[in-house]
């Protein structure tokens, strides 16, 4: 008898909370993840440029220890590349939305149109 009243009662707590997939993804939870993703891309980068820079200043001369190179390499441009593909990723929703937003153009044969600022061009 125990046992039902605890199923009962932890159901009536889950039913407060939301559904589980819902749980823990909040605006503040969402900001704190993508704060530690961009802490921690920074962190690779400056990491990488460090190890080149140690590299550098420590074994160029010699030519010793050249695995360096590539590690600080990798370190350093892998933030790079990822945020300039989430802001490109950003750009194009965004943009994507803006055509969703747009009246439909009519697009029968010979039709013209013309964009704000744009040169008229026939829809083929």
């Amino acid at each position: 008898m125990d046992k039902v009243s605890t199923v009962s009662m932890d159901e009536s707590v889950q039913e407060d909370r939301g559904p589980a997939r819902h749980r823990g993804t909040s605006a503040g939870g969402h900001k704190v993840r993508q704060v530690l993703a961009n802490g921690c891309m920074l962190l690779a980068g400056v990491g990488g440029g460090t190890l080149l820079a140690w590299w550098a200043l420590s074994f160029h001369q010699s030519n010793e220890q050249l695995w360096m190179v590539p590690v600080g390499l990798v370190l350093a441009g892998t933030p790079v590349v990822a945020w300039l593909s989430i802001f490109a990723s950003g750009i194009c929703r965004s943009l994507q939305l803006q055509f969703a937003a747009a009246p439909p153009a009519s697009s029968g044969p010979g039709e013209m149109i013309r964009g704000e600022g744009m040169q008229e061009f026939p829809i083929l």
